[in-house]
């Protein structure tokens, strides 16, 4: 027996969690760690706390670590086990004992542990370090007969509470201790020596008693899988098993005979399958023939083709099938399989390449990894073959190759490559032949499925050697390219991800099962369709199978041309990202013989990988532009009439990339008839939004237009207003998207208007983009459509007179600032957003005469305040990023001339930084991070420009914004007693960023706008937010806290910024939130002992008493009162508190439920606190306060408010 007590400490509650990456080794801290957990054991245990749960979970992750690569624990795995089987007894409890007497809770911890390891480290592994004396057979079996007594005593549908972790490790230890070469069914012991000779002491029927009550009683799925393995060995250990057989395998058939639907298929199934699996995999062929035979007569057509939904019966099914099929077969591999190669060492080092027919025969005669060497009975057995009982097993195999589940296929693909290794020449080739013939015709009835199958089977056969040389060249000429390519649109893509994946695996097992001389002349057609496939394919497991299957092909063969070269750039980690892979690895692999393979790929059902591919073809036809333009070229243009909106956008998008691929070295433009044609038939779509097909029509209107502008192609003046008609159409939709291929066609489309058709531009901007601009507007993105395209005309026209007394850039730049400032349209953000845009790209390409930029500015921070809400949330803050940036962006240039900067006061200037710094304080991480990426560019300008001047407080903004300087103006590299770290522009997002902030209320410039943002992220639906900018708040309060004039101030600079975000967003939320922080916090201590003297807290204090008994919405009305129970904080003497006081008390007979509960518990939370002992009074109005529900109607609470009145009012005298 084991027992030993062990002395630790509990573990601690502030351990470190684990972060790590793979190991390379064990750590030495985790194995010190590992070993203190085991030692803490005994005392985790005995803590009635949570102790032992975390040691678990600690151990458990230390371990887990190690699981991609746990062969590191081996070092220590031994020092583990034996640490843990310390604290390992066994308990001899009655029958009716209770679940928690059948093992110790310190031995359960252990064991538990043990399957820890077990579970990383593997079964088989871990049980060469368990003791396996067999003096432990009686109290490990005894255990788990235990457990198998409460299954048996359990009702049919209650919930056994029994611990599968345990009894994992227990089976898996009685595994190892039943190895011992003892005879179990002779070997008798029991306790009472009178009964020696009894039945109850044979330990070989008392383990099948025990193993098959488990196996009924729990699934036998994942890490019970090995009851059944256990169970087989011991029912097949003995010289003569036939009279222990026997009853199974009637059990067997009488199992399968009752499988009658679909329907069937449990835990008893399950088991008896797995069983019988074990049985047929540990038994001796000679021994099971017989029942084999039976069975095989016996077995029901229903169930051997069951078509069960659950998977795994199905799968059992076909390893059962191919496991009765190798006990009738001979174990022996067959002759004639294809042997790569030598696999003697001293074969290879005399050189012998060639053997004589005996060395080959002896060399086959090795056993197969199911079977036991021939004996004499079994070689006398063998003058009866049972081929048509195999042929019977083989059809059904084959069928289920194209099972719909993918183990299925695997499962029945691997048993027909070992049956076939093992038959005679004439049915292997039969074998072959209809895996060719029924997986890869065009009329499979589901074909996804058959050549997945069809692909595994080939693979597996090719792997056996069962796969002749002269069957070779069928399968990579005919099969292998279009498995390589392999889609189905109409059922989804995964099955043809996995069409895909299985080929690849069949060009991974050629290299590996034959020479190089047979392939050499076959794999060059095939290196382009796998480099493809590894560069292009949609899914990285697919490119990384197909780079594997390359590397396994270079390396073994010299038929690839460029191997070496071209395995170094796609290798497993560079086909990881699949842009990377079309717009770089294709570029660098596109030399020498890849360049006409790599344009073989088909146009893709996904959008976006024919984007990419479009983007590769135009890169890589430099390789082989006559290629390009002769083969390739032709193709895509006859596509752009196809009726199929796949096909016709992936035609659009190449003939895109080849004519800027193209242009200049051929005549692309010959084809120009039929541009012309397929715009004119595509531009008839673009009639409806909503019809099907738009986005991609739209989307290849705007490639090729941009295509034909950029070469230079000739229009003529109705060409050129039906591109911009579809341009203005294209750029009008909703879609981001969509509007941005329009948007990159503009730019050369405008330069047309050069050359005498300057007057149908302005009659465009007149007639159309002004009227929708200024006018009345029936849609948002209609008007965005008609602002955008005014950012691409060309500077020189900018300068030219539009209506004979302005120029045209000054009349546009004034009607998008009326656009900007149009109140007519407040929801209508995008519009306010692509005007800002335009503004900002017109004026660094024109500056009207005279333009004055601080009215600019003054309209940029008025925008910067928009906080406009819909549905969609805050969608004002598009508006909020794009002005800022438009400030940040256009402050330099208004200042790079002496004549600009005199149009801006100091008044505005401080006013646009002022909405910058505010936004570099808010709530949302984006703004808060852009805004504080502008103040950084503007502070990185040098010294000497005439903004650098202008701006207040330089000093202090570039110490906070320059990200090469602290907070004091160090440099992070200084040396120094306590460098800090570097601070990133990417820490803006995190706490630090606040904390780094916080400065800026010290400005007499600034400082009320970082209150105003500090206000708004204090008062933040995040916590995390509120919590950081109320930590800044109080950094700068916390050296004032005693300084009433300071605080004054500081009130009036609050209600100040409450007025402002009252007047722009109408919610007093913020100001409320941080106001009940400051008073939790006491940071207005020296206030609350005379609030009635403090104007600015009175005002600030008359906020949520007006809110709690006005109008408003539910949640305000409820932070407002709980503001209120702050505030009884203050000077019992005072005028406000007592006005607080009867407030809250009025409030406990409010119309609302939630106002009463709300102010029930604030004044229980204070008086709770505040009461004495001796105050009977007190603790009366707090029982009343406790024991009524002021959730219920208001019908009774009159009398217990009026009773809580007179006490706290009368209290409060």
């Amino acid at each position: 027996m084991l027992s030993q007590k062990g002395i630790g400490n509990c573990i601690s509650d502030g351990i470190a969690p684990v972060i790590g990456c793979t190991p390379i080794r064990l750590e030495d801290e985790h194995l010190a760690e590992l070993q203190s957990l085991i030692a803490q054991l005994p005392s985790a245990v005995q803590d009635l706390s949570s102790a032992e749960e975390k040691n678990l979970e600690r151990f458990e992750k230390l371990v887990q670590l190690y699981s991609e690569e746990p062969q590191l624990l081996d070092v220590a795995l031994a020092s583990l086990v034996d640490g843990l089987l310390k604290f390992v007894e066994f308990l001899s409890p009655p029958p009716n004992s209770a679940i928690d007497g059948v093992l110790p809770p310190l031995t359960s911890a252990a064991l538990i542990r043990l399957r820890i390891l077990s579970i990383i480290r593997g079964h088989k592994f871990l049980m060469h370090f368990l003791p396996h004396q067999f003096e432990l057979l009686e109290p490990v079996l005894q255990c788990l007969e235990n457990f198998a007594t409460i299954l048996l005593a359990a009702s049919p549908n209650a919930s056994v509470p029994i611990d599968k972790r345990i009894v994992h490790i227990l089976t898996t230890w009685l595994s190892i201790i039943c190895k011992n070469p003892f005879n179990l069914s002779r070997i008798r012991q029991n306790g009472n020596s009178q009964t020696t000779h009894s039945q109850e002491g044979n330990f070989e029927r008392r383990i099948a008693i025990c193993l098959d009550i488990l196996m009924r009683k729990m699934a036998t799925i994942g890490e019970l899988a090995v009851i059944p393995t256990l169970l087989a060995q011991i029912l097949t250990r003995n010289v003569d098993n036939e009279f222990v057989l026997a009853p199974r395998f009637d059990e067997f058939v009488h199992t399968f005979r009752s499988f009658e639907s679909e329907l069937d298929g449990g835990i008893p199934l399950i088991s008896q399958l797995k069983l019988l699996i074990a049985l047929l995999k540990q038994g001796r062929r000679v021994e099971l023939r017989p029942f084999v035979l039976s069975l095989l007569h016996s077995l029901p057509p229903q169930f051997v083709r069951a078509n069960c939904p659950n998977i795994l019966v199905r799968q059992l099914v076909a390893k059962l099938l191919h496991r009765l099929a190798l006990v009738l077969l001979r174990p022996r591999l067959a002759p004639w399989r294809y042997r790569c190669g030598h696999r003697s060492l001293e074969e290879n080092l005399l050189g012998r390449r060639n053997q004589n027919e005996n060395e080959a025969r002896k060399g086959d005669e090795e056993n197969d990894e199911e079977s036991e060497g021939e004996t004499a009975e079994e070689r006398a057995d063998e003058a009866a073959e049972h081929f048509e009982e195999i042929e019977n097993l083989l059809a059904e195999l084959l069928l289920k190759i194209t099972d719909k589940d993918n183990t299925v296929r695997w499962t029945a693909s691997k048993g027909v490559a070992r049956i076939c290794s093992r038959l005679p020449l004439k049915m292997g080739a039969e074998v072959v032949s209809s895996v060719l013939t029924k997986c890869f015709s065009d009329s499979a009835a589901d074909e996804a499925n058959a050549w997945h199958g069809g692909c595994l089977a080939l693979a597996e056969l090719c792997r056996r050697g069962c796969l002749l040389p002269c069957q070779v060249p069928k399968v990579i000429v005919d099969l292998l390219p279009r498995a390589l390519t392999f889609e189905q649109f109409q059922l989804g893509f995964m099955q043809a991800v996995n069409v895909r994946d299985a080929a690849c695996y069949i060009c991974w097992a050629f290299a590996r099962a034959y020479e190089a001389q047979l392939l050499r002349d076959h794999l060059p057609s095939l290196a382009g369709v796998l480099l493809s496939v590894a560069l292009f394919d949609r899914e990285v497991n697919v490119r990384r199978a197909a780079s594997a299957a390359f590397q396994e092909n270079v390396g073994r063969n010299d038929s690839f041309p460029h191997g070496i070269a071209v395995l170094t750039l796609v290798d497993f980690v560079e086909v990881a990202r699949i842009k990377h892979c079309y717009t770089d690895l294709a570029v660098q692999v596109g030399f020498s013989f890849f360049p006409a393979d790599l344009f073989i790929f088909r146009i893709h059902w996904d959008e976006m990988v024919r984007k990419l591919a479009a983007d590769a073809i135009q890169r890589i036809a430099s390789f082989d532009l006559d290629y390009a333009y002769e083969k390739i070229f032709p193709v895509f243009c006859a596509r752009l009439r196809s009726s199929d909106s796949v096909v016709k956008h992936g035609a659009f998008l190449g003939v895109s990339a080849l004519l800027f691929a193209l242009n200049g070295t051929h005549d692309v433009l010959k084809f120009r008839a039929v541009f012309f044609s397929a715009i004119s038939d595509q531009r008839l779509s673009l009639a409806d939004h909503r019809s099907k097909g738009f986005s991609l029509v739209g989307k290849s209107l705007c490639r090729l237009i941009a295509a034909l502008c950029s070469i230079g192609c000739d229009l003529t003046d109705e060409q050129l207003l039906q591109f911009h008609d579809i341009l203005d159409v294209v750029i009008s939709d909703s879609n981001k998207q969509m509007a941005e291929y329009a948007a990159a066609a503009f730019p050369a489309l405008m330069a047309f208007y050069k050359n005498g058709r300057f007057a149908f531009l302005i009659n465009r901007i007149q007639h159309k983009y002004f009227a929708e601009i200024v006018g009345p507007c029936r849609d948002e993105f209609l008007r965005v459509s008609c602002i955008v395209p005014l950012g691409h005309i060309p500077a020189d026209f900018l300068s030219s007179h539009f209506d004979g007394t302005s120029l045209l850039g000054a009349s546009i730049l004034q009607k998008l600032k009326d656009a900007v400032t149009d109140v007519r349209t407040p929801k209508w953000v995008f519009v306010r957003v692509a005007a800002i845009q335009t503004v900002g790209t017109l004026l660094t390409k024109f500056t009207p005469p005279n333009f004055d930029w601080g009215q600019l500015m003054e309209c940029l921070a008025s925008v910067s305040d928009d906080y406009t809400t819909t549905t969609n949330g805050d969608i004002g803050r598009f508006v909020r990023l794009e002005a800022i940036a438009a400030i940040g962006r256009l402050l330099p240039l208004a200042f790079s001339s002496a004549l600009n900067s005199l149009t801006i006061s100091q008044c505005q200037l401080n006013k646009a930084i002022g909405k910058v710094v505010e936004r570099a304080c808010e709530a949302i991480d984006g703004l808060r991070e852009k805004a504080c990426s502008v103040l950084g560019e503007l502070m990185q300008l040098e010294e000497k420009h005439p903004l650098s001047e202008a701006i207040a407080e330089r000093d202090l903004l570039s110490s906070l914004f320059t990200l090469g300087k602290c907070q004091n103006g160090t440099t992070p590299g200084a040396t120094t007693t306590h460098s800090p770290a570097p601070f990133e522009a990417a820490d803006w997002r995190f706490s630090q960023g606040f904390a780094r902030l916080a400065p800026l209320l010290n400005s007499n410039t600034y400082g009320r706008n970082a209150l105003a943002g500090f206000v708004l992220s204090a008062g933040s639906v995040c916590s995390w937010t509120s919590q950081n900018a109320f930590l800044a708040i109080v950094s700068h309060l916390k050296p004032n806290k005693r300084n009433a004039k300071f605080l004054d101030s500081f009130l009036s600079d609050l209600l100040s910024v409450h007025s402002s975000i009252v007047s722009r967003q109408g919610d007093p939320g913020p100001v409320l939130q941080l106001f009940r922080l400051l008073l939790n916090d006491r940071q207005l201590q020296e206030i609350e002992e005379n609030p009635d003297g403090h104007f600015e807290f009175t005002a600030l204090c008359e906020l949520p008493i007006k809110l709690s008994v006005g109008k408003g919405r539910p949640k305000v009305k409820t932070l407002a009162v709980s503001v209120l129970g702050s505030l009884l904080q203050l000077n019992k003497q005072s005028q406000m508190y007592r006005r607080v006081l009867r407030l809250l008390i009025s409030l406990l007979d409010s119309p609302y439920a939630s106002l009463r509960e709300q102010a029930a518990e604030q004044l229980f939370e204070f008086f709770s606190c505040e009461s004495d002992d001796s105050e009977h009074g007190t603790e009366m109005a707090l029982k009343l306060l406790t024991e009524t529900d002021w959730g219920r109607g208001r019908e009774g609470l009159g009398e217990n408010r009026r009773r809580i009145s007179a006490i706290l009012l009368a209290n409060a005298r």
